[in-house]
Parts: C-alpha cells; structure tokens; sequence
C-alpha cells in the first residue's frame, strides 16, 4: 500500500524524469568476443552465466573483461572450464527464465545469474518475482542438476549517476522490495542457492561511461562476490 502511495503521488515527475534518462543516456554495445569456449586445465568444471546487460558486459570492451571473464579466469586456474554465458540487454527474469528452459540440458556445476534492474525499471511485484524465482529454481534442478546457483542481489541503483532524483531514490526502493522478496524466497527454494551482495558503493571508479553499468573494476570484483558466496 505504501509503495503504491508513492507511487501514485511521484508518477509525474517520475514519468519525465524517465523520459528524459531514456532519451538521453548513452547507448553502450555489449562486449565483445566468445560467449561459450573452454579454458585451464585439471578436473572438469562447468559453468553457465545467465542475465542482463550487465552480464553481457554491456559499457565493457571485452567479454574477458566482463564478468564471465573473470570467473573463467578464476576458476580455470586448477581446472578445465566449459563455460557458456547466456545475457541479453533489457531482459527480465522472465526472459532469463525462458532462455534457461530452451538452453541444452545437461549437468552444470556453477550457474551465475544477473538480474533484478529491469524488472525494477518495469514494475515487477515482489509476488510475481518470488513465483518467477521458484520457477527458475525448477528449471535449474531438472534441467541442469545444479550444483550450485549464485544469484546476484540488485545493486544500488539509487547511486546510479546517470539517474536524477526522485528517479533514482524511486527505483532504489523498487530494488530493496525485490531484494527482500530474493531473501524471503532463497531458503525455500530447491537446489544449494547463494545470494550474492553487492550492497557495494556504485562511484563513478566502478561505473561504465554511460552511469548505469558495472565496469571492468566492478566485474572484478563482482566475480570475486560471486567466488566468496559459493564457498559459504
């Protein structure tokens, strides 16, 4: 009730504030290079990079530079990874959800997901976000008998600098909604699920040009979140 409340008493000033970051941001190319290959050498290991633009490395040259890069280049130092990443800019997780169903079963030892930003930027109700998770839970277990899943909390999105404020407190709160729901939703999830914080300070050092995307810094260390989380 309180949500909508503020909802309904910003949404003019949110409305133009909105049009206006859409008009005005800088577009940023996803980067560049393999999105699935093999790397390092020991036992075997598989891994699987699901999300957004910012698993896409959206604002980063390279995807060894991106996030899937970094755990590849972590994980590959005592063995051989078969690694693959699954991002799109603007997806959801309903979209992350429907790529997973359609990607090739088979057995995955890490799967990484990226998610939460555009599903705060489209309104996505703390209820319909914990079915979507429960759903996604489902598909990791039956068609990949994950070993283990690190979902990654939502950023700070109220220190984005490319957004004004109210937009930026607005959205903020939008996140901790779906950040409660992922905390509350977790321990009754099937499968070992770690989430992974990134309640880190977003300045201008870990923000891509465009304000709104993690950089080659922030991919650092967001894999090495993802690493510490796993261990837990």
């Amino acid at each position: 009730m309180q949500h909508a409340l503020i909802t309904a008493a910003l949404a003019p000033v949110l409305l133009v504030q909105g049009r206006r970051v859409r008009r005005t941001a800088l577009e940023l190319p996803e980067a560049a290079g393999p999105r699935e290959g093999v790397a390092g050498q020991g036992p075997p290991f598989s891994l699987l990079v699901l999300g957004d633009s910012a698993a896409a490395g959206v604002g980063i040259a390279t995807q060894e530079e991106a996030l899937t890069g970094c755990l590849v280049r972590a994980l590959s130092a005592n063995r051989t990874v078969h690694w693959r990443l699954m991002a799109r800019s603007g997806d959801g997780l309903s979209q992350i959800l429907r790529a997973a169903q359609k990607a090739p079963p088979q057995p995955v030892d890490l799967i990484v997901v990226s998610a939460g930003i555009n599903d705060v930027l489209q309104g996505t109700s703390p209820a319909k976000w914990m079915g979507l998770l429960r759903e996604l839970a489902q598909c990791f277990e039956q068609r990949f008998q994950a070993r283990r899943v690190a979902f990654s909390g939502i950023p700070r999105i109220h220190e984005f600098t490319l957004l004004p404020q109210p937009l930026a407190w607005y959205l903020g709160l939008g996140a901790q909604r779906l950040n409660r729901a992922t905390r509350q939703a977790l321990p009754g999830l099937p499968g070992a699920w770690r989430l992974v914080d990134l309640d880190l300070p977003l300045t201008a050092d870990f923000l891509a040009r465009d304000g709104f995307h993690p950089n080659e810094a922030a991919s650092q260390l967001w894999s090495e979140r993802v690493l510490l989380a796993c261990e837990a």
